[in-house]
Order: structure tokens, then C-alpha cells, then sequence
């Protein structure tokens, strides 16, 4: 047998808007049942994200490179409704009692370490070239979570193939 690693997260905010998919690559077999999937808006995977890049835990600087790796495929690959992205984060850093500021950035801390191990996580994603270092991703990060942050986001979409705001 080997280990299993299992990430359960409580979420302090309600999820909405779930949505239940098949996959489609599901292999059926027989006697043995199947489930859907629930998938999390990605409005809601955002401001987790960035959320969880800002946090700060007993005065230690966050380690969750992998999150700006996801902003990075998600900017580069899906729609995101501001209205519903600004509502989301404004519940998400309020109940994670965080302050966002003006504008994204990555924590002070992240040095060449962090640099190797953003580089290392996009092997596996499909990001363009120019996207798998970590100043690139931050970026483009800030062009996607800016507008959210300083509530300029309402009644707009993110465009992933033109990279802005329409």
C-alpha cells in the first residue's frame, strides 16, 4: 500500500455557484459507481488564491507558490466575471481578515528558491515560455487581480486569449 495525501479545506465562505460536471474521459465498469464532479468557480479559486499568496501565518511569509502557478493558467485560459470575482475576494479576505492593498504583489520573502520551484511547477502546465518564470507570472497576475483589488472590476470580463479586461 501507499500513503495517500489528502488536502481538506474548511472554507469560511459559503461556495457558490458549484457547478456538477461528468468527466469526459470517465471510464465506466461494471458494479462499480461512478460520481460527478464539483466544480469550484474560478472567481472563487482566485480569490482563494490570492488570498492564500497574501496571508501572512505567525509572521511567516506564504509558501504557496503552486497558487501563482493556477493565477498564471487561469489568466491564460478563463473567463473571469469581474463583478462576481470582486464580490468573492472582498468575502474572502474579509473573513481571512487580510488586507489586500492597492495593487498584487508577491510576498517579500520569495527569493530564487521560490523562482526554481515556480519554474519546476509549470513543466507540467501548458503556460507559454514566457510565462514559466516568477516575474513574468506576477505580471500578469497583477493585470488579472488588480481591477478586483481596488473594486474596479464590476460589470467586466477577463479576456485569457487578450490577456486584459474588457
Amino acid at each position: 500500500m501507499q500513503p495517500v495525501s489528502v488536502d481538506l479545506v474548511v472554507d469560511e465562505v459559503p461556495l457558490e455557484g458549484a457547478e456538477r460536471i461528468s468527466p469526459a474521459d470517465r471510464i465506466e465498469v461494471e458494479g462499480l459507481e461512478t460520481c460527478d464532479y464539483l466544480v469550484y468557480p474560478v472567481e472563487a479559486a482566485l480569490a482563494d488564491k490570492l488570498c492564500g499568496i497574501v496571508e501572512v501565518h505567525g509572521g511567516r511569509a506564504s509558501s504557496r507558490v503552486k497558487d501563482l502557478v493556477d493565477i498564471a493558467v487561469y489568466a491564460n485560459t478563463a473567463t473571469v466575471d469581474g463583478s462576481g470575482f470582486q464580490s468573492r475576494l472582498r468575502r474572502e479576505a474579509s473573513a481571512r481578515r487580510i488586507f489586500l492593498g492597492d495593487s498584487f504583489g508577491l510576498p517579500k520573502a520569495w527569493d530564487a528558491l521560490q523562482a526554481r520551484q515556480y519554474a519546476k511547477l509549470c513543466q507540467r502546465t501548458g503556460l507559454p515560455e514566457a510565462l514559466r518564470n516568477m516575474e513574468a507570472a506576477s505580471e500578469l497576475a497583477g493585470r488579472l487581480l488588480d481591477p478586483a483589488i481596488r473594486g474596479e472590476a464590476g460589470g467586466r470580463h477577463w479576456n485569457p486569449e487578450a490577456r486584459e479586461w474588457e
